[in-house]
């Protein structure tokens, strides 16, 4: 149940704070039955990321789920996501490698590693290694939205906006996935068809929950820097877990050298 509540705020499927504080009651009635749970620490680490931002108190919880269970990958797959956002990609691939070690065959420890080495900087790489994901399930809409964003690093626009068309069309259109689309039309030139994206998660907006980050790197996409702030001030007043990607995914970068986003960083806790 932890766990299942954590992904439903980590793809923003569910407001923040509503999934995260049930989250966390979950795992700690698991971990008042039995305090050795590797799986519980690392459900716990989580919240400390994506809703307390509580750098050091996350990075204790996964040593903690790992220590007890040196065998569950999940454990070295969400610290690696953890060490990425930290800036510590040298420890994240370690991490990763070892997920993949103990689960050679799970798509989304395969696509992380994609991710992770687009979060480094090392982009062709990560090409390379989405691909191979995607050749083992073409349907992938993690993979082929990682593999769009390892394309707009390279400022490939025509291929990250084949990929994102893909990850938005197998996810049945989830809010992520439309972010990043209408982030690489923007970037394409593609300007109407931004906005297309944009009007149709601030209309979904009037019916569920659509974070605010989703909608926001539309905005930082077209040039809007103050429209784009104005959303992640939203955002990080609701403790979206979204946010804690600011400083390592490539949908952010059209803010990178405003002020501003070195204060956001700062007031969330990530190294600048």
């Amino acid at each position: 149940m932890a766990d299942s509540y954590v992904l439903l705020g980590e793809y923003r499927l569910t407001a923040s704070q509503e999934a995260f504080p049930k989250a966390r009651e979950a795992a700690a009635r698991a971990l008042q039955q039995e305090d050795t749970l590797a799986e519980a620490h690392t459900a716990l680490a989580d919240v400390k990321v994506d809703f307390d931002w509580d750098w050091p108190g996350a990075e204790q919880e996964f040593q903690r789920a790992i220590e007890l269970n040196p065998d569950y990958p999940t454990a070295h797959q969400w610290y690696a996501e953890y060490l990425s956002e930290m800036g510590r990609h040298a420890q994240a691939l370690a991490e990763s490698e070892r997920a993949r070690e103990l689960d050679p065959h799970s798509l989304i420890i395969s696509a992380g590693i994609g991710k992770i080495l687009f979060e480094a900087g090392r982009n062709d790489e990560a090409i390379e290694q989405l691909r191979k994901t995607l050749a083992l399930e073409p349907n992938f809409a993690h993979a082929h939205s990682y593999l769009g964003k390892a394309y707009l690093r390279k400022e490939m626009f025509p291929e990250a906006v084949v990929e994102m068309e893909k990850a938005a069309r197998l996810s049945g259109r989830i809010a992520d996935y439309l972010g990043g689309l209408g982030h690489v039309y923007a970037r394409a030139g593609r300007t109407a068809d931004a906005r297309k994206v944009l009007d149709e998660l601030k209309a979904r907006s009037l019916q569920r929950y659509v974070s605010w980050r989703d909608i926001a790197v539309i905005e930082a996409g077209l040039g809007e820097k103050d429209q784009a702030f104005a959303s992640l001030e939203k955002a990080y007043a609701l403790r979206d877990s979204g946010i804690v990607f600011v400083k390592v995914d490539p949908l952010f970068d059209p803010l990178r050298t405003d002020p501003r986003f070195q204060e956001l960083l700062r007031r969330i806790g990530l190294p600048e």
